[in-house]
C-alpha cells in the first residue's frame, strides 16, 4: 500500500477480530515473539481501524464476507452457523457501522454478515 497507495486497499475480514486472532494462534504468537508488550493490543487496535467495505472506481464494492440476507438456518445441515444475519441494505447503513468499537465480531449483527456471509 505504501508504494501504490491508489492501487492497493485493505480490508477488514473476519480473521482480523479478536476471537479469530486467540483462536488461530495469532496472539499467542505475539505473545511469545513479544512477551511484556503491547504488540497484540496494537495489532488488534490496527485490524479495528480497517475499512468494512470498499468500492472501487465507484463501481465494485468489495467485502470479505459478503452481504448477507435474512434467513432461518437449519441446525442440521448447518451447525456452526448464526441463526441469522440481518441484511445490509444500503452503503449508508455501513457507514454507520463503529467498527473501531468491535475488536470481536459481534453475533447476529449487519457487521457479522459483511465479514462472514
Amino acid at each position: 500500500e505504501i508504494l501504490f497507495p491508489t492501487s492497493v486497499y485493505l480490508n477488514r475480514g473476519n480473521h482480523e477480530a479478536t476471537d479469530m486472532t486467540e483462536d488461530h494462534g495469532f496472539k499467542a504468537e505475539c505473545l511469545e515473539k513479544y512477551p511484556n508488550s503491547d504488540v497484540y493490543e496494537l495489532y488488534s487496535d490496527a485490524f479495528a481501524c480497517l475499512p468494512i467495505a470498499t468500492i472501487l472506481n465507484g463501481q465494485v464494492f468489495v467485502v470479505h464476507g459478503g452481504i448477507a440476507g435474512h434467513f432461518e438456518k437449519d441446525d442440521a445441515l448447518y451447525p456452526i452457523l448464526p441463526h441469522r444475519f440481518h441484511p445490509i441494505k444500503s452503503i449508508k447503513e455501513i457507514e454507520e457501522i463503529d467498527r473501531f468499537q468491535f475488536r470481536e465480531t459481534p453475533n447476529q449483527t449487519p457487521l457479522e454478515g459483511l465479514l462472514w456471509s
